[in-house]
């Protein structure tokens, strides 16, 4: 297993959801962009913020693998790295 450097700023980011209690993942889009647009080293998902404990592993992995996440890890992979906690 290859090591990893944790060098700089890793924010944990909030796990946004709208009024319904669902994901919301457009506002989670524009919080990984902004994130990599600041120039953070790296983000961490479902942290430990308290959420994580409440999500449904469902809802985790739809977080961990929705497509406005992919898209921006591709599109910043050499300036910010994403690290899931749960």
């Amino acid at each position: 297993m290859a090591s990893v450097s944790f060098k700089g700023v890793f924010p944990i980011l909030i796990t946004p959801f709208d009024d319904h209690g669902n994901l919301d993942l457009e506002s989670f889009d524009r919080t990984v962009r902004f994130m990599a647009d600041i120039g953070v080293n790296g983000v961490t998902i479902i942290g430990v913020l308290g959420e994580s404990n409440r999500m449904l592993d469902a809802e985790r992995e739809q977080l961990n693998h929705c497509r406005p996440l992919e898209i921006t890890i591709a599109q910043n992979a050499a300036r910010c790295r994403y690290y899931e906690t749960y």
